[in-house]
């Protein structure tokens, strides 16, 4: 063998290493992530500490969802759902859905607040479910999308996009991958 081929060796093994187990590994840590459903998700959101950009916030969740193929039902209220799958409105008693499989959904909680340079603010983003037994909301520390700073609200807007689509990425890598 060469110094030229035990080189290539070498770099091949090392994307290896970086590009393909990674994933597998995130795969497997984060399967409890999998859903029967996962083309359809709830997101709670919470944006009541920040109402300067309350719709510009949940319009960005929204559209983050809608272009990974995931079809969101949104809402500011956990035990309600607003929409069925066919996308035309109704309200149902949410817990009933979010607890029968322990179905994974997005909880979403954001502040700001302003000061001089522009805005202080927060986000919480976990993957979360309902507690049956106790209808509690439990929240999975990781991973952990969560973030904070200070941005003028166009910027805030580009963190939270990156931050979801990061949840995103994770949610989907566990659900499309393949069956042991």
């Amino acid at each position: 063998m060469t110094i030229n081929s035990k080189v290539k060796s070498i770099i091949v093994l090392a994307v290896f290493a970086t590009f393909i187990v990674p994933k597998n590994t995130l795969a497997d840590e984060y399967k409890w992530l999998k859903a029967s459903n996962y083309e359809n998700i709830f997101v709670y959101t919470n944006f009541e500490q920040c109402t300067i950009a309350e719709n510009q916030l949940t319009e960005t969740i929204k559209g983050v969802l809608l272009r990974s193929r995931i079809q969101p039902s949104i809402s500011k209220i956990l035990t309600y759902q607003l929409t069925d799958e066919n996308g035309k409105p109704r309200n149902e008693f949410l817990v009933h859905e979010l607890t029968k499989n322990k179905k994974v959904f997005l909880y979403v909680v954001g502040g700001c607040h302003e000061q001089d340079s522009g805005y202080l603010y927060k986000f919480g983003i976990n993957f979360a479910i309902i507690e049956e037994e106790y209808l509690h909301t439990l929240l999975h520390e990781s991973p952990d999308y969560g973030v904070m700073g200070t941005n003028d609200i166009d910027g805030i807007n580009k963190i939270l996009r990156t931050q979801i689509e990061n949840a995103v990425a994770d949610y989907l890598s566990a659900n499309m991958q393949k069956a042991n």
